[in-house]
């Protein structure tokens, strides 16, 4: 099925379940196509990442009263795993895992080529890093304890090649700035003390976000299962974040999210502050608690 086939059945089973905003929808998945087209997937591997057009239809279907919600929402052969049926198949697998206290800053992004490459910007960084690349894992992490907190100016680059499948990635850093731009991984992990983090076009089965007071911005936040966000003090700004369940919590820190859209979103603030602009929600299924914070939803849709 190719996105043109995919969007004419789409269009067609949301006008069957009573979608009245199908042109707002189907937008809404061109964009989609178009976020996973820039990490070289192709029409058939999309397709399995976004779910039938008839299980996308029930979760916009208009709900007058109460029904199950269907047991599958996205395929169960579309499983992130290597399989000789894959039209991914050939790809190499790779667990990533990077450990730094006080590299400067760390971009990652995909590139179009094949293989996996890291530059920097100044010689010695492999005095103060070590670099452990196996078959089937890569793992980067400060070299001795003693140069845990020394300053650097290390830039470094690590371009992920389009024949490598991540299955995980794994990130912690204390204050080093951090992007990431294009990445699909079928585990996302990101620890985070006070350094900040630029997302962009970031996709995973499941992600999580646990930030202290560093600042954390997003865009394209996008995720098969489930998103868990957690911060302290410090702040996180998101342009966009999809996902089948989201759960936002924080002591005395503060979100700022454009829009929102799942099937489940669970807020928890002590102090802090939530502040969502749009929600699309399947039948506003928000769960909220607060202490002194304050948590505003301007719009539904």
């Amino acid at each position: 099925m190719t996105k043109e086939e995919f969007l004419k059945k789409l269009d067609e089973k949301l006008k069957e379940n009573g979608v009245k905003n199908t042109e707002e929808v189907l937008d809404i998945y061109r964009k989609r196509f178009d976020i996973y087209y820039e990490i070289d997937y192709k029409d058939e591997e999309i397709i399995e990442a976004l779910g039938t057009p008839e299980s996308i239809a029930l979760r916009y279907k208009p709900h007058e009263e109460k029904q199950e919600e269907p047991e599958i929402i996205q395929p169960e052969e579309q499983k992130i795993e290597k399989d000789e049926t894959n039209t991914d198949g050939n790809k190499k697998e790779y667990t990533l895992d990077i450990s730094l206290s006080n590299m400067k800053s760390l971009h990652i992004i995909h590139k179009k080529s094949p293989g996996v490459s890291f530059f920097c910007n100044e010689d010695g960084y492999k005095d103060m890093y070590n670099f452990d690349i196996a078959e089937d894992s890569i793992k980067i992490k400060n070299r001795l304890k003693t140069t845990l907190f020394k300053k650097t100016n290390y830039n470094g680059t690590l371009e992920i090649g389009n024949d490598i499948k991540l299955k995980r990635l794994s990130i912690q850093t204390v204050a080093t700035e951090c992007n990431i731009d294009s990445v699909y991984a079928e585990t996302i992990s990101i620890k985070n003390v006070n350094g900040s983090y630029t997302l962009n076009n970031v996709l995973g089965t499941n992600i999580r976000i646990d930030n202290v007071n560093g600042k954390i911005s997003a865009n394209n936040l996008l995720s098969k299962e489930d998103i868990f966000l957690s911060t302290v003090s410090g702040k996180m700004e998101i342009e966009n974040i999809e996902s089948k369940g989201i759960y936002l919590n924080t002591i005395s820190g503060n979100y700022e999210i454009t829009n929102i859209s799942a099937d489940e979103v669970k807020l928890s603030t002590i102090s802090g502050n939530i502040k969502i602009e749009t929600a699309r929600v399947k039948d506003k299924n928000i769960n909220s608690s607060k202490i002194s914070g304050e948590i505003i939803i301007n719009k539904y849709l």
